[in-house]
């Protein structure tokens, strides 16, 4: 048994997560994912990449993460701690956008679309996700898949959903 705590071990992000987003089996066009790195302390940091190709693959490094967290940090310094050893818990979990995410994100665009963190047609792009999920059976499952070594010590975590999830009672 190692005697190593894990705030001993320095994690590092991936370098590349190369991801594919499939709807039912199939790749889907303009899916998005979200990114989520735990902290021990104050805010964890929640991030979006997209859209996808026609491919259904989305690209994230290393330096999106980090360059994702350090903007946030600016607009919000009273609420992150940034990536440290002693912060960050090491996780990068994983999940895709699905319709109940579209409207949390349309919520965040609608407040925060004005800081440059958003694509200039997020909204249309996001119109057009809908559309594409509506267009299935809502139990269908949007898959997400690693399709390299990320690199890295990251303990990454990768969640599949229903294109739409169930209300909590």
């Amino acid at each position: 048994m190692s005697d190593e705590s894990p705030a001993a071990v320095q994690a590092e992000l991936p370098s590349r997560l190369e991801i594919l987003v499939a709807l039912g089996g199939e790749p889907l066009p303009g899916g998005w994912v979200l990114a989520s790195l735990p902290m021990f302390t104050k805010n964890s940091y929640r991030l979006f990449f997209g859209p996808t190709t026609a491919a259904g693959l989305v690209v994230v490094t290393g330096e999106d993460l980090s360059g994702g967290a350090q903007e946030i940090n600016k607009l919000f310094p009273m609420d992150y701690v940034g990536l440290g050893a002693a912060s960050w818990s090491g996780e990068v979990l994983l999940r895709p956008v699905t319709l109940t995410a579209i409207e949390h994100l349309r919520v965040g665009f609608a407040t925060w679309g004005h800081t440059g963190m958003y694509p200039g047609d997020f909204a249309e792009q996001m119109d057009v996700l809908q559309e594409r999920l509506t267009a299935v059976a809502p139990n269908s499952l949007i898959e997400l898949s690693l399709l390299s070594d990320p690199g890295g010590n990251a303990d990454i975590k990768i969640s599949s959903l229903q294109a739409v999830e169930a209300k909590n009672g």
